[in-house]
């Protein structure tokens, strides 16, 4: 009797143990742990002097890098340093929002992960408003 008891025990033991072992093995992305924290993203006052020109500096138009006066002429002629030179590459609203969504030929940033979803969708934003210039 004592030895089936040892038993009981010992595999409610390993039950209850595999159990916690099998719950802590969860998988969560940083979006799904943080989809309903405070942090709102503004898709509706997107303006390109303090919202997307911002983007491009930290991301597409550093210094020293692609986009940038030095970089354009490397980078398919696509110069993001300021709202006129942007404008004037030639770049188009397709031929934008493929490369930040890496729909198209040439996701941007080359060679890195997408830009985060907030700031793609204030790029959309400003996009679909007519990229404006203010």
């Amino acid at each position: 009797m004592q030895s089936l008891r040892n038993k009981s025990i010992v595999a409610l033991f390993l039950l209850v143990s595999s159990m916690a072992f099998f719950n802590a093995c969860e998988y969560k992305n940083e979006e799904d742990l943080f989809l309903n924290s405070n942090k709102t993203c503004d898709t509706v006052d997107v303006s390109y002097n303090d919202v997307i020109q911002p983007i491009f500096s930290a991301s597409c138009a550093i210094a020293g890098g692609c986009h940038d006066d030095q970089g354009a002429s490397i980078a398919f002629g696509i110069n993001l340093s300021s709202y006129e030179k942007t404008q004037q590459s030639g770049m188009t609203d397709g031929m934008l929002l493929d490369a930040i969504n890496h729909t198209g030929s040439f996701p941007m940033p080359k060679g890195a992960e997408k830009l985060p979803k907030c700031e793609i969708e204030q790029i959309e934003s400003w996009v679909r408003n007519g990229r404006k210039n203010n």
